[in-house]
């Protein structure tokens, strides 16, 4: 049976600034469209560079820790036990942040 405070890890990354284990508990539990996973992130790192999806809507739920999330709107810290919806509306990059993602109006790796 899957728990998410007994994760049972099945990828994991480890690159400068961008470290995580990763639980993939949509597919640990059967599921065939809905995507859910883990992540136990160290402090000081992140699991992707800023991106968004403009297919899918996500939801982060922090059960520990104070981890940091970036938006449009800037960053804030999240508290413990906070729920975060993400849109999945298609969105284009300022103009001024373009440069980011090498001129284009969406960031690589969508």
């Amino acid at each position: 049976m899957t728990n998410v405070f007994e994760p049972e890890f099945d990828s994991h990354q480890d690159r400068d600034g961008f470290t995580y284990r990763r639980a993939r508990i949509g597919w640990q539990v059967g599921s065939e469209r809905l995507g859910i996973s883990l992540y136990e992130i160290p402090p000081g790192q992140a699991t992707f560079p800023y991106h968004w999806h403009g297919a899918n809507e996500e939801l982060l739920i922090v059960l520990s820790g104070r981890p940091s999330l970036r938006s449009p709107q800037g960053w804030r810290e999240l508290a413990e036990g906070e729920v975060v919806g993400v849109s999945g509306r298609p969105r284009r990059c300022p103009p001024d942040r373009q440069s980011q993602w090498g001129g284009g109006p969406f960031p690589d790796g969508q």
